[in-house]
């Protein structure tokens, strides 16, 4: 260690020695924290000296972006940008630090000046040396915290210039399951409960995002959709897995064994919802290859009906969580509308068709997005009817 030294015959391989060490020391140890500990314990035995200690912190600050970016592999577009962001960032300070060690003021780096200003005790001559070292340790992020703040653009441009690729934000797997907890009820299905909605949520993303594209006949969003549409069946299938194994626990309540069926039923309701949304894009392709457009009359009736449907699927997603069953039989009437709606609109189809207003292809692919929604709208109303019975979402609300 003595080697590292800047009081050494190498003053520009001593800090660099250094830093590589404590960088290997991190990996070595999977843990920055022991880093540290080990580097203010050799420190306090008086086996190095502060200009060996502060390489080691920085070498640190390096080694577990290492750790973050081995954890990284095999993970989404966004978790590995986020790797290689923590990683830019904590080498590029690093290097102005390093800097730092031959920007001197009265013989001593400025960077160790600066700590030995704000911690008490005069470092150079072994002061107080370990609590030098742990401010040093947060001096290096507090400044470079600052130095990039102007910098976080550049930083995120450079991010994805080296991971390339479409930033999807879709994460094929469990958000709230713990599979560890299974027979745990308590906790097991809570974690249920939340993943349930989870599924509902990305369900109305794709109705909306497959309804926009289908009245604009735009195709930019399918490739997003159809992911979303294979999320929903990853869910549905580890979902039914983990209720399964919470099923076969033993010494489940009585409310809990009525639940259970009811969250296996809904996951299977939104699972449809999902694919309702890939019947609605299917229809992108028929229109395009038609050249098929609307007449104003039927795009307004469109829109009613999208927009009756939006509403029960949001006060339903509301009923869901809140437990309220006032809501859910409120939201029942929506079934109702969508069906009166659906009846309406094929009346005034055959009346556009019979005066040559609209073609048989458009009228074809017309009665299919409507008659789409209104079964979007029967899996809701069998959600808001769970809801609706004995059974309880969460112990203890109303």
């Amino acid at each position: 260690f003595a080697k590292l030294s800047l009081q050494s015959n190498l003053p520009v391989l001593g800090p660099l020695l250094g830093i590589f060490t404590g960088a290997i020391f991190t990996v070595l140890f999977q843990s920055s924290s022991a880093t540290v500990g080990l580097t203010i314990a050799l420190a306090s035995a008086g086996i190095i000296d502060i200009y060996v200690a502060i390489p080691l912190i920085f070498g640190e600050n390096i080694g577990t972006t290492i750790t973050a970016l081995i954890a990284s592999a095999g993970t989404n577009i966004t978790a590995k940008r986020a790797a290689i962001a923590h990683t830019l960032f904590n080498v590029i300070g690093v290097a102005i630090m390093y800097f730092l060690f031959f920007l001197k003021v009265e013989g001593n780096p400025v960077f160790l000046v600066m700590i030995d200003k704000i911690t008490p005790g005069n470092m150079f001559t072994g002061e107080n040396i370990e609590r030098h070292i742990a401010n040093s340790h947060s001096l290096f992020n507090i400044l470079n915290t600052i130095l990039f703040i102007p910098l976080l653009g550049i930083l995120a441009f450079f991010t994805k210039k080296i991971i390339k690729g479409e930033e999807t934000g879709i994460v094929f797997k469990l958000k709230y399951i713990d599979e560890r907890f299974a027979e745990n009820t308590a906790i097991a299905i809570p974690q249920a409960e939340k993943e349930v909605e989870r599924m509902l949520e990305i369900a109305l993303d794709m109705l909306r995002k497959s309804v926009k594209a289908f009245l604009d006949n735009d195709t930019k969003e399918l490739n997003d959709i159809q992911r979303r549409e294979r999320l929903l069946d990853h869910l549905q299938s580890d979902i039914t897995h983990f209720l399964v194994k919470v099923s076969g626990t033993e010494n489940l309540t009585e409310e809990e064994i009525e639940i259970l069926p009811v969250l296996m039923h809904t996951i299977n309701d939104i699972e449809r919802i999902g694919d309702h949304c890939i019947n609605i894009i299917e229809l992108i392709d028929l229109r395009m290859d038609k050249k098929i457009c609307f007449t104003n009359r039927a795009q307004d009736e469109m829109n009613e009906m999208y927009g009756t449907l939006t509403k029960m699927y949001e006060q339903s997603m509301i009923a869901l969580h809140k437990i309220d069953k006032q809501l859910a039989r409120k939201n029942l009437d929506y079934e109702e509308k969508l069906n009166n709606l659906l009846l309406a609109f094929r009346i005034s189809h055959m009346d556009r068709l019979n005066h040559g207003e609209c073609s048989a292809d458009a009228g074809f692919i017309f009665l299919d997005f409507i008659l789409n929604l209104e079964k979007i709208g029967d899996h809701l109303t069998n959600i808001n009817q769970a809801i609706l019975g004995e059974l309880q979402w969460n112990k203890g609300k109303k």
